[in-house]
């Protein structure tokens, strides 16, 4: 997924008005330190503000997981309570999307 999150962010960076900045939480279920660096540097010359908040699993500890629905789907239904308080509005955007 890193590779089309990279893709997804950057291609939202590019149809940003001039002057305008992109701030991109990443809820992250495992990302690896590699395709983390990976994404940090391909998006360096975009204005573009990363940062990763790692939530705690064990707060999905007891809800129905598959090969479909992973813990880390049940994050982004839980974004208004992993993200922080100062965040007044969130577009949630799958990895595999072009803007």
């Amino acid at each position: 997924y890193a590779q089309s999150l990279t893709v997804t962010l950057q291609s939202a960076a590019e149809h940003l008005r001039p002057g305008n900045s992109l701030q991109a939480i990443i809820l992250d279920g495992g990302i690896q330190p590699n395709n983390w660096q990976m994404i940090k540097e391909s998006l360096a010359d975009y204005p573009i503000q990363l940062s990763m908040i790692r939530p705690d699993p064990s707060v999905v500890d007891g809800l129905m997981t598959s090969h479909h629905i992973t813990r880390t789907a049940y994050f982004r239904l839980l974004a208004g309570k992993l993200l922080p308080a100062s965040i007044d509005r969130v577009i949630y955007l799958d990895s595999d999307l072009l803007i």
